[in-house]
């Protein structure tokens, strides 16, 4: 669109593909026309879907269950197959652990990719994320508990990152924020992560319920961590328990990152 029809304007656009060219003030009949002419060639040549489907949630059942080592370790993994980029989020704005654990010392942090959302480009992305290994990671920051993240943002967000890799890995808090709920919808699938203790399978079974609620149960896959070799709790009475099968169970030792990397894998 322009103010005025010039050739050199016309020419540039040209060598660049531009196909429709609008001057102000926009007649209807005009632009009708146009958008005729681009439905016409869309039919004829559809373009391809370039956003990932591959985006997964890791929500924990309660604090302390684990979760941020397996989102970490399904996202490490992912990140190792072929042609697949790969990154991970800190969501858990006041108790994100990923910076921690992989020893991040980059000033920018997950507020502000949220903050520069609608603007976001490669040149912006590009400082907002940590390289590890094959892996990009976006971390939680410093505590910032009055921060706001509104749903047009995190669409926007999302957005960007579809387009720009092909696994999208989220580690949320487990509160439940209403951008954690729209960052669910966006996703694949929806890990909840327990422990075989009747605190931790209460609390699962209460955000299952609620997961529910906003018909995101389908999404729902189970995980329980530090299974003991005789635990008090069988997998399948937390079958019973929660209304749903066990994706996946870890043991209560190192096996722990080997079982996460298998969910990596299995799902990209």
């Amino acid at each position: 669109i322009g103010h005025s029809l010039d050739e050199r304007i016309l020419l540039d656009l040209m060598r660049v593909g531009v196909r429709e060219f609008l001057v102000l003030p926009f007649p209807r009949k005009t632009v009708a026309e146009a958008l005729d002419r681009a439905q016409s060639q869309l039919s004829r040549r559809p373009l391809p879907s370039l956003e990932t489907e591959h985006v997964y949630c890791f929500l924990p059942a309660k604090a302390g269950v684990g979760t941020s080592t397996i989102a970490l370790n399904a996202a490490a993994a992912i990140a190792q197959l072929p042609d697949t980029r790969a990154i991970l989020a800190d969501f858990d704005l006041n108790s994100g652990m990923q910076r921690f654990m992989l020893k991040l010392h980059n000033s920018f942090s997950v507020s502000d990719a949220v903050e520069h959302s609608l603007q976001m480009d490669e040149n912006i992305w590009g400082p907002l994320v940590s390289n590890v290994g094959h892996l990009d990671v976006l971390h939680a920051g410093p505590l910032k508990p009055n921060v706001r993240i509104e749903s047009h943002q995190i669409r926007s967000l999302v957005e960007f990152m579809r387009r720009n890799y092909k696994a999208l890995v989220f580690d949320l808090s487990g509160n439940l924020e209403l951008y954690s709920i729209e960052l669910m919808h966006e996703s694949k699938k929806i890990f909840l992560v327990c422990t075989p203790e009747l605190p931790s399978l209460h609390l699962a079974r209460e955000k299952y319920a609620f997961l529910k609620s906003l018909d995101l149960h389908s999404k729902v896959s189970v995980l329980v961590n530090r299974c003991q070799k005789r635990p008090l709790i069988t997998p399948a009475q937390i079958e019973d328990l929660l209304g749903l099968p066990v994706f996946m169970s870890f043991p209560n030792d190192y096996r722990t990152v080997t079982h996460a990397l298998e969910i990596g894998r299995a799902h990209v």
